[in-house]
């Protein structure tokens, strides 16, 4: 049997992340919430989390500060959620 992977919501809507989790849960995943930042700083250096999906509640600076520090080769994929104005 396959592991299931970890995907991290961070920084995502109240009225998004609770339905989101009970959909990916309900797919194999297992599901962790941050949401703070350094909730989001605590879970990500603990390892193990295969994607973060940041919320766009989190300041554009700090999910790039995210990206940088725990992205990468070896680090979770990333996705971040944008309103239509940002530039990221």
């Amino acid at each position: 049997m396959a592991a299931r992977s970890v995907i991290a919501l961070v920084s995502v809507a109240e009225v998004v992340a609770g339905d989101l989790a009970d959909h990916l849960e309900r797919r194999g995943h297992d599901v962790r919430a941050a949401r703070q930042p350094w909730e989001a700083e605590s879970l990500l250096s603990a390892k193990g989390i295969d994607v973060v999906v940041v919320g766009d509640s989190l300041s554009q600076a700090e999910g790039r500060d995210l990206l940088r520090r725990y992205g990468g080769e070896g680090g979770p994929d990333f996705i971040l959620i944008c309103r239509p104005t940002d530039l990221v």
